[in-house]
């Protein structure tokens, strides 16, 4: 019981610090294209196009924790067994996209009056959620691949 434990908290970390990683990339990549352009109206690139502070990359921690904590809470079983797949997807999304607007707002990432930040997040956010969902279709092909061989091998040696 205490290794399944173990194997919890080390995907939960895992899970976090892939979150945060591919979180600092992407700002990264976008502070280079108009990170200077941009330092007096975002906190996010408050350095220009020199780096992220460390200041955001707190926040950046801080909310890569709280994704973790609901994609944990929303795929535990013992919680949301009832609901499928999909709808617990759905609501989790929600969740995130709620708790990105209060950071959005609460960190001063961009204006919340600003209509062109928001276009800039729902487009992020659109293609991180959607390079995400992609990568974990072709997991779930790949592991249902590897598994129906399984499947095949072990039927072919207790053939009766």
């Amino acid at each position: 019981m205490e290794e399944r434990n173990i194997i919890n908290r080390l995907g939960f970390v895992s899970q976090t610090f892939i979150i945060f990683g591919v979180t600092i990339l992407v700002t990264t990549g976008i502070g280079l294209l108009v990170g200077e352009k941009e330092t007096g109206f975002s906190t996010l690139f408050r350095l220009g196009n020199q780096g992220i502070a460390y200041r955001t990359l707190l926040e950046f921690l801080l909310s890569s924790v709280c994704i973790s904590a609901i994609e944990k809470i929303f795929y535990k079983e013992s919680l949301f067994g009832k609901l499928s797949y999909l709808m617990r997807t759905v609501f989790m999304l929600i969740c995130i996209t709620a708790l990105m607007v209060v950071f959005i707002i609460y960190f001063g990432w961009f204006p919340a009056y600003s209509w062109q930040g928001w276009i800039g997040f729902v487009l992020s956010f659109g293609i991180c959620f959607g390079a995400s969902t992609a990568v974990m279709v072709v997991k779930t092909r790949c592991e249902s691949k590897v598994y129906e061989e399984r499947l095949e091998e072990y039927k072919r040696r207790n053939k009766s």
